[in-house]
Formats: structure tokens, C-alpha cells, sequence
């Protein structure tokens, strides 16, 4: 197969505090499916080279944040008409601190690398514990949400602080405490 024919694509999946494996094995046998496509793979931004000759970036991380370079080199690739199809925590800075008076770990989302968080449009600020929300339809013309009725989730909410400009197709209500 000649380049013309193939994509290259180079995925990132590590990371902390979930079973990366298991989605690094189930994202490798989705794109072993397509004969078109060529995985690299790494488990941080640390091939930067690599990474920005792809043709197409899929990160599956928790808490996995490139240097300054590295994101300066991100945001040359986003910028060039790069690809990048970013899942789960990749928007995610973690900090533990010290237990909370009845002995809960606390964790912050310290607003840190604001360019990375740019580049990818949000930050990961928290989720409540699992519990049913209300999904309704922002925009219910948008063809990739035309006909879908209100839906009842039970999973985690995941609230994050956006970055540039967006466009809302789905919402929900939250207004508990983070």
C-alpha cells in the first residue's frame, strides 16, 4: 500500500486511575478493522515528532499533559489542518490533596498548560458520582441531533470549563455542588 492510500495514524493511550488497557486494546482492534489505516503507539506525548506526522491523533488519557514544547508543537499541528480526535480524560489535569476532615481524598483540576487546554476546547473540572441526569436537545434542527428526543443518562456528568468558540448541540441541567 502506497502512502496515498494509507492514514497514519498515531494513538495515545495511557495514563492514571482507569484501565487504559482495556481501551488502548478495544481502540486497536476498532482501527485494525480498517485496512487503510497504520497505528503508531504511545502511551504520552513523548514522540512528538511521530505524533505530528500523522495524519490523524486519537488520545484515550487520564491526566496526561505534554510539556510546553510539545504543546507548542500540538497547537502547530492543530493550526496546519491536523486531526485529532481527543477521548475520555485527555482534557484532564489532576492533583490529589490532602483528605478532607472526614478522611475523603480531595482532588483539584488546576487550570495549568491553558494552550493545551485550548487546542483541545475544554478542561476537565470534576464529576458528581454516578446518578441519572437529563440529556434535551440544544439545537433540535442539527442534523446530528435532528429526531433525538430527551434521554435519561446514568453515568458520570463530566463538567468542564470550555475554551474558544463551541457550539452546543446537547445539554443538561446541573446545579449541585462540584
Amino acid at each position: 500500500m502506497s502512502k496515498s492510500d494509507r492514514i497514519d495514524v498515531y494513538l495515545i493511550a495511557g495514563g492514571k486511575y482507569h484501565n487504559i488497557d482495556h481501551a488502548r486494546l478495544e481502540l486497536l482492534k476498532l482501527l485494525a478493522e480498517q485496512p487503510r489505516v497504520k497505528v503508531q503507539l504511545g502511551a504520552d506525548y513523548s514522540d512528538i515528532d511521530a505524533i505530528c506526522s500523522a495524519d490523524f491523533i486519537i488520545t484515550y488519557t487520564c491526566d496526561v499533559v505534554p510539556t510546553e514544547g510539545q504543546t507548542a508543537r500540538l497547537q502547530a499541528y492543530m493550526q496546519n489542518g491536523g486531526k485529532w480526535f481527543a477521548l475520555h480524560g485527555t482534557n484532564s489535569i489532576l492533583e490529589f490533596l490532602a483528605p478532607d476532615a472526614d478522611g475523603n481524598p480531595q482532588v483539584d483540576c488546576p487550570e495549568r498548560n491553558l494552550p493545551f487546554m485550548e487546542v483541545l476546547g475544554s478542561q476537565f473540572i470534576s464529576h458528581p458520582p454516578i446518578q441519572d441526569y437529563q440529556v434535551l436537545v440544544t439545537e433540535p434542527d442539527h442534523p446530528l441531533v435532528k429526531g433525538i428526543p430527551t434521554f435519561t443518562v446514568d453515568d458520570e456528568l463530566y463538567l468542564s470549563k470550555f475554551h474558544g468558540e463551541y457550539q452546543t448541540l446537547l445539554h443538561t441541567h446541573w446545579s449541585e455542588p462540584v
